[in-house]
């Protein structure tokens, strides 16, 4: 029983002990910073984006057959599909309204 009365007291001890190590000084802590400004601005629209692919060219005496017309619609389709997706970017972006990021 001697024993277990002699290690609480060293374990005593050595706690006290340890304790006298710690640091008097506080930690710094950082200046809050000041208000924050935020400036939102439209991002600019690419280049590439107000101009549509060009119109094919058409010379009916390339004009063979079904297959030489029904490629040239393709053709045409492609140049007007490209042209409505650009535009419809676009004016999906200009009627977005600008709205502020969140928490500031």
């Amino acid at each position: 029983m001697r024993r277990r009365g002699m290690f609480g007291l060293w374990g005593l001890l050595c706690a006290a002990a340890l304790s006298g190590c710690a640091a008097d000084n506080k930690p710094e802590l950082a200046p809050i910073p000041g208000p924050v400004q935020v400036r939102i601005e439209r991002q600019p629209i690419d280049g590439g984006l107000l101009t549509c692919a060009p119109e094919p060219a058409f010379d009916p005496a390339a004009i063979a057959d079904d297959l030489d017309l029904l490629g040239l619609l393709y053709r045409f389709r492609d140049a007007g599909a490209d042209c409505r997706n650009k535009l419809g970017w676009i004016r999906e972006e200009m009627a977005r309204p600008i709205v502020p990021p969140a928490g500031r």
